[in-house]
Parts: C-alpha cells; structure tokens; sequence
C-alpha cells in the first residue's frame, strides 16, 4: 500500500508538498536521555508513588 494518496487537486493549483519526516534535534535528544536518567534515580531513591512531576 502506498504511504501517500493521489488526490483529486483543483485544476491549475500547484499540488501541496508532500510531507517530510521529522528528524529530531540532537540537544532535544540529549535532554530527553538526561530527564529519563534524573526520573529512574529518583524512582530507585524514592519509590514510584512519592515521585512527581515537578521534582
């Protein structure tokens, strides 16, 4: 099955670009590890239950 389906478009209107994939931000990807290490240290400290969002 094809990812993208031809579509009926207007005559004489340019056809819309196709999507692009998003490619992620190295720092974004750094943080994201960093958050998920800081939550399992917590986790293991605390317990599961005490943790919340804002610590």
């Amino acid at each position: 099955m094809e990812k993208f389906h031809k579509h009926l478009w207007p005559a004489g209107l340019p056809e819309p670009p196709l999507p692009r994939e998003r490619t992620e931000r190295r720092d974004a990807s750094e943080h994201r590890q960093r958050i998920l290490e800081v939550a399992q240290h917590l986790f293991a400290e605390h317990g599961i239950d005490v943790v919340s969002m804002h610590q």
